[in-house]
């Protein structure tokens, strides 16, 4: 757990977890150091690995430090990549625009710690691995991300894979941005003139196909960035995941027979609903069995729904211009992918069975003097995984994913002309992964942030100052195996964008009183 924030500190305060870093004395390798971030050009640099203490090791870990100079600037995304995803040449981005007006200046080092010994487990969400990939297939080349301008584009790769892969997971990162930056807060097109809204519904999906056959979904992070809709709101701490984007794993594992045949296949991802535009990165870690050099196989069901999202109204207008009333969409897909494989030991059948739901509920109320928009997102995914070798039960393995958004925009024009800008937003990530049996095994990360405020601009809109800010951040990692249970847990509380009280844990219940789906 990083040091707790000081009582009265405006700096930026977190509750997130840090990622551990074994007792040992790393080697460093350093990538970038000093760099300055003043355009859109990437900053490209050259990686070995450490020459004085080769691998294996325990643990690599990246280390990022960022500041700015005082100035304006926007809230800018900040893109390291490493030969793609790996090794070799790499490069570090943020585009920034620096002029007259915008004159915040970015500074940036980055590190790779190389900590020699044997693999440790992780302490944080995502470490469900047994081991390290045998290899790294980036989707993206040119050391940076894809721009997805619209639904029918797509980050795309024609690989040929190993004929002896046992494992294969696709990792996502799909990134709002511009037009589509508050995507949640979008409507149906055929009503976005009415609601002076943005069109194409508050529904985005990633969609993954393979041969151009979609196979499998993942959901999109309704993340806000540090200047999202009141840049008091994150004074000093920011939403969700916004200093630290997680990505979305998906188990491609079953459908190995079609993919180790020693032809060329192409995997792309896409975003459903996308207008302008989505930061796309996706990477396939592969998993060989250095046993033999061929595995057969079979997919023996590739059940994968197309997105039929439903879109209801309830909206009425009267004569003068006002509207009321409410607009859903929703969307609800089961999916499932079986497959084997002819192992040395006899078969090994996989099937990942995916449940993903969706609903984005918003409220309008809009006349002369108001407009007021109250949305509720729910957005979960539940993900079952049974593996059995040969005539035994084998293992299931229960992930789910939750990333709901309760976000109110009320803007109100006073009797003096001046208008009041009141936005509450309450974000909750939660993320699980366990064995069906026993439940008190496996991980749960929980991190909930919470925050108001109110904008105040005179009749031209010119800003006049803010009030009432309050906000809270609430982390919680859960670890539980046959070991001592680790638990860290966080709250920091906000007040006039300072903090004003931090309190630590040593107690969690993410873990317990749920049989994780069995």
């Amino acid at each position: 757990m990083p040091p707790a924030p000081a009582i009265g500190q405006q700096n930026v305060a977190t509750a997130d977890l840090l990622v551990s870093h074994p007792p040992t004395r790393p080697c460093i390798v350093t990538l970038f150091q000093s760099d300055t971030f003043d355009n859109y050009a990437p900053r490209p640099f050259t990686y070995s690995p450490p020459a004085d203490c080769p691998g294996p090791w325990a643990k690599v870990v990246f280390v990022a430090h960022f500041n700015e100079n005082p100035g304006v600037q926007y809230d800018r995304t900040a893109y390291v990549f490493l030969g793609n995803a790996a090794p070799h040449a790499g490069a570090a981005s943020i585009f920034n625009i620096v002029n007259s007006i915008y004159t915040g200046v970015i500074h940036g080092s980055g590190y790779l710690y190389f900590y020699p010994g044997a693999r440790a487990r992780g302490r944080h969400a995502g470490d469900d691995a047994a081991a390290e990939p045998s290899a790294v297939y980036p989707l993206n080349s040119g050391n940076q991300p894809s721009d997805l301008d619209s639904a029918s584009q797509s980050l795309a790769g024609t690989f040929v894979f190993p004929t002896n892969m046992t494992r294969m997971d696709l990792v996502i990162t799909a990134q709002s941005q511009i037009g589509d930056e508050f995507w949640y807060t979008c409507v149906p097109s055929e009503y976005a003139n009415e609601l002076e809204s943005c069109g194409n519904s508050g529904y985005h999906q990633v969609m993954v196909q393979l041969d151009g056959r979609t196979v499998a979904y993942a959901p999109v992070s309704p993340w806000i960035y540090t200047g999202g809709i009141d840049p008091f709101l994150w004074q000093p701490t920011p939403g969700v995941q916004t200093l630290n984007f997680i990505p979305y794993r998906v188990n491609l594992t079953p459908l190995l027979a079609e993919l180790d045949n020693g032809q060329p296949h192409t995997i792309a991802v896409s975003v459903y609903n996308d207008g302008n535009y989505f930061s796309v990165a996706a990477n396939l870690l592969v998993y060989q069995d250095p046993r033999v050099s061929a595995i057969g196989g079979a997919v023996t069901e590739v059940d994968v729904p197309p997105l039929a999202p439903s879109i209801t109204s309830d909206l009425a207008g009267g004569a003068s211009g006002e509207v009321s009333g409410s607009v859903a969409v929703r969307s609800d897909v089961r999916t499932r992918l079986v497959g084997y494989l002819d192992l040395p030991g006899g078969p090994r059948w996989t099937a990942v069975a995916q449940e993903l739901h969706f609903s984005n509920s918003q409220n309008f109320t809009i006349n002369n003097t108001v407009y007021d928009q109250q949305i509720a997102l729910a957005s979960t995914v539940r993900t079952v995984t049974r593996v059995s070798d040969g005539g035994e039960d084998g293992s299931t393995r229960v992930r789910s994913w939750s990333f709901p958004l309760m976000l109110n925009y009320d803007q109100v024009q006073q009797a003096n002309g001046d208008f009041a800008i009141t936005t509450t937003v309450l974000q909750h990530y939660a993320a699980r992964s366990a064995p069906a049996w026993p439940a008190a095994a496996g991980w749960a990360l929980s991190d909930r942030v919470q925050s108001e405020d109110t904008l105040e601009f005179d009749p031209s809109f010119n800003f006049l100052g803010h009030s009432g800010m309050s906000g809270s951040q609430h982390d919680e990692f859960e670890r539980r195996s046959r070991g001592e249970p680790l638990c860290d847990s966080r709250t920091i509380t906000n007040t006039a964008n300072a903090v004003s009280a931090v309190s630590d844990a040593r107690h969690c219940d993410l873990l317990r009183g749920d049989d994780g789906g069995r």
